[in-house]
């Protein structure tokens, strides 16, 4: 994977439909980042259920915790696209998916997810 330094056009994070049925968190895409900044981590989101929310958020795997605001979550059935402000430092992210109690009958869904300079 190469790394990327922003600002630059958005960097594509997730391209294609990735569902998760889980109520854990599963990795659906990654980056790496060469430099430190702040950015805008853009996301298209629904689920199968209005009942049981989506979440997608942005996982720092040298610190092996959530980056702190990248948390986005609808309960919408239709796909909806949300945005939020990070901070994050150089290094490695996954982007990870779930629903909020796991159903094998249902679907959290992300159809795109990108970084862009913020």
């Amino acid at each position: 994977m190469s790394a990327f330094i922003l600002p630059a056009p958005p960097v594509p994070l997730v391209e294609g439909l990735q569902a998760n049925s889980s109520g854990t968190f599963l990795r659906i895409g990654t980056v790496d980042l060469a430099s430190p900044g702040s950015f805008s981590f853009v996301a298209r989101i629904n689920t199968s259920n209005p009942l049981n929310p989506v979440e997608v958020r942005l996982f720092d795997l040298g610190t092996v915790l959530p980056v702190p605001g990248s948390l986005l979550a609808s309960a919408s059935t239709i796909g909806i696209t949300l945005s939020a402000a990070v901070a994050m430092p150089a290094g490695s992210f996954d982007v990870q998916l779930r629903l909020t109690v796991g159903d094998v009958a249902e679907r959290a869904i992300c159809t795109s997810a990108q970084l862009a300079a913020g």
